[in-house]
């Protein structure tokens, strides 16, 4: 699995370019130089090594990441879910997303209720979500969409994202919610703890 990140990669059917430039874009109107990961996301985390470590694999596998696991990993950084976002924002782990699933991001993270919740606030988590987005796959456009294929209009996102990125699998705390993709599609669906365990195996 280790290799140089997307090199080579088949992205499915649509076109991969990295997002920041293509978010800003269709969220501000005007494009924007990509955003540093911030400081303030990187603590010592004891149990999941956070420390950035030069000898570390980088996955030309693909991954996308359902909002409920951005949600848990804004909300407490001592769980699988920020281990999770940490790779992505020092570039060990591959994600895709689409313009679609990237609003979706932003609109659950910024309501009341969850910032409520997490230990950021609003500017924070916009320059979590930035610098996340920075470092993501822009699979775009999603040329043939599957929804309604699941209950959740929300999760249908996450769906067309992953069979038009090719992703390796869906990175979700309900893994229920997606039974219908894993039968119909035969699309991997994982936990992020699950996600976690084997990376983990994989640098050893």
């Amino acid at each position: 699995m280790a290799g140089v990140k997307n090199e080579g990669r088949d992205i499915g059917r649509g076109r991969a370019r990295p997002l920041c430039e293509f978010w800003r874009t269709a969220r501000d109107g005007a494009a924007a130089e990509p955003i540093a990961s911030p400081s303030f996301f990187q603590p010592e985390v004891k149990g999941f090594g956070l420390s950035p470590n030069p000898h570390d694999a980088i996955y030309d596998v693909m991954f996308v990441l359902d909002t409920n696991v951005l949600v848990a990993g804004l909300f407490s950084r001592r769980g699988a879910s920020f281990w999770l976002l940490e790779r992505i924002l020092d570039g060990r782990l591959s994600i895709a997303v689409s313009v679609a699933l990237a609003l979706e991001y932003e609109d659950v993270l910024m309501r009341p209720a969850m910032l409520a919740r997490g230990w950021a606030d609003a500017e924070q988590i916009s320059t979590v979500l930035d610098a996340i987005l920075a470092q993501a796959v822009l699979v775009q456009p999603i040329r043939i969409s599957r929804r309604p294929a699941l209950p959740d209009p929300g999760d249908d996102l996450v769906l067309d994202c992953a069979l038009e990125a090719n992703a390796d699998a869906i990175v979700t705390m309900n893994v229920r919610d997606f039974a219908a993709a894993f039968e119909t599609y035969r699309l991997n669906i994982l936990k992020p703890g699950e996600l976690v365990a084997k990376l983990r195996k994989e640098e050893q």
